[in-house]
């Protein structure tokens, strides 16, 4: 499928009309630039795979020098937490060195806070219960390195350590660039072994005992009775001794998880905003839309001490999709998506799409993904970037669209249907991304009902599971809806139990 939507980006796109399209629209769209919204074009430094290939410092001037002349203006570095040394005190120096060049010439700076393992960099106060373990009790290892548990108290409260430490440092250490600007834009945060903050990437879940034993607290919180426990999950527990992780209804085990990344988010965002109040920090999630148990869909709705959403796309996906989604999910944050130069496959009108997509659905930022444009040093190639750079100088957008899909993040955490079922319906209002349709989430409509006002059109392509507050403010717009299965529609409850259809037919 992935590569039906390659070519059919390819067939459907020319670059000469891409370009003109996009001008266009930039010169004769209605709506306002946002006021203070800058455009950044990031190219970034990553370490996965590569242990401390960015300490040469004569190559990692050269990258920033190439990336300077490409017209990108911002460059995203590690800041690592394995830096902390016994005394207390943090050995902040090859950062120092490579934000104080980047800095030197004239650009923006992203201290990426790497609070992962990948590589063996581990801090010297990790032990092997702060671990995340599988399902049958071992460490969990991604071919980059096993996970940090972001529910074990000793490593939330290194976390937070470090990202004061980190947060202080840049307020003390960096001077403003020429226009006065702060040089550091965003800090975004990350823990997982592919520099993201889900939790996390393949959708397994965390059993170590810290884990398990915050369940224990959070079930008990969670439901007011056994028997009210019993009903939602379908089981017999007579005590509640008997409820454990191991055991838990797939929907509560999702909801739990939620709950610690909220704890986690809350944390970071409080953190870093107390030791500098014009700090901005952001989560940063992998591919929106792909597995859908990596939990991305439904973690949007936890920034609400976050002021960035970085969203790193896969370079085979549908761009303009997840940009209309990010935006209308996590509504007053900014919002990075990345594109993906350099690896094997892509062709260069498809890069040149993806960012063009992506700015003109409302996101301010370009992310390069640098799976292999490290290479950029190397290789006079992507000549692209350049008109890239371009779009990054334009006005940012704020983007309004008069039809809206309803995502049921529950459908695609539950498979009742795959993301296609939304992205079929999403390809055809949007004439392929070409214009904009709000992508609108369960929580983004049970807290803000009046959204709803706004749109001609609500389209339901699937939506088995609808919550109930969804269920009452849509019924309140019955003569906007668009349902594709109107008996299948709202048939399921989060917890997969039966209910009445939203609106059977007649």
């Amino acid at each position: 499928m992935q590569n039906t939507v390659i070519n059919r980006t390819i067939q459907n796109w020319g670059l000469a009309i891409l370009m003109l399209c996009i001008c266009a629209a930039l010169l004769t769209s209605s709506v306002q630039a946002k006021e203070g919204n800058k455009r950044y074009f990031v190219n970034s430094v990553y370490n996965i795979g590569r242990p401390n290939s960015w300490a040469d410092m004569k190559r990692y001037k050269a990258f920033v020098d190439e990336s300077k002349s490409r017209g990108f203006n911002s460059i995203n570095m590690d800041v690592r937490w394995d830096s902390a040394r016994p005394d207390g005190t943090y050995d902040f120096s090859l950062f120092d060195e490579q934000a104080n060049y980047a800095i030197s010439k004239g650009m923006y700076i992203w201290p990426r806070l790497n609070c992962s393992l990948i590589n063996d960099y581990n801090p010297y106060w990790f032990r092997d219960e702060m671990y995340m373990r599988d399902i049958s009790g071992q460490i969990y290892r991604h071919q980059n390195g096993p996970i940090p548990s972001p529910t074990h108290p000793k490593v939330l409260k290194e976390m937070a350590r470090f990202c004061k430490a980190v947060t202080e440092h840049c307020d003390h250490t960096f001077k403003a660039l020429p226009s006065g600007e702060n040089p550091v834009v965003c800090m975004p945060f990350s823990f997982t072994a592919t520099l993201e903050a889900e939790y996390f990437f393949d959708g397994t879940l965390d059993y170590s005992q810290s884990a398990q034993d915050q369940f224990r607290k959070w079930v008990r919180m969670e439901y007011p009775s056994l028997a009210n426990l019993n009903a939602k999950w379908g089981t017999f527990c007579k005590t509640w001794d008997e409820v454990n992780l191991l055991k838990a209804h797939p929907t509560a085990k999702e909801l739990y998880f939620e709950s610690r990344l909220q704890i986690l988010f809350d944390l970071i965002g409080n953190t870093v905003h107390k030791a500098n109040p014009r700090m901005k920090v952001g989560m940063q999630v992998g591919c929106i839309w792909d597995i859908p148990q990596r939990r991305v869909f439904n973690v949007t709705h936890l920034l609400r001490k976050m002021d960035w959403i970085l969203v790193a796309d896969d370079y085979t996906y549908p761009h303009a999709f997840s940009a209309d989604y990010a935006r209308c999910s996590a509504p007053g944050k900014q919002i990075s998506n990345e594109f993906g130069p350099g690896v094997g496959g892509l062709h260069e009108q498809q890069g040149l799409e993806q960012a063009v997509q992506t700015y003109a659905h409302g996101v301010n930022t370009v992310f390069t993904s640098n799976w292999s444009l490290e290479d950029i040093i190397d290789h006079n190639k992507w000549a692209y970037l350049r008109e890239i750079a371009k779009l990054s100088n334009k006005s940012d957008i704020a983007p309004k669209s008069d039809d809206a899909i309803y995502l049921s993040t529950w459908d695609l955490i539950n498979k009742r249907v795959d993301i296609w079922t939304y992205l079929k319906t999403y390809e055809k209002l949007s004439e392929n991304g070409a214009k904009i349709v709000d992508v609108i989430p369960d929580t983004i409509i049970a807290d803000n009902p009046d959204i709803l006002l706004q749109y001609r059109s609500i389209y339901l392509p699937a939506n088995y599971t609808i919550t109930a507050p969804v269920r009452t403010q849509l019924l309140n717009y019955r003569s906007k809806l668009i349902v594709s299965q109107p008996d299948m529609a709202g048939t399921c409850d989060i917890y997969g139990r039966p209910q009445d259809a939203l609106m059977a037919h007649e």
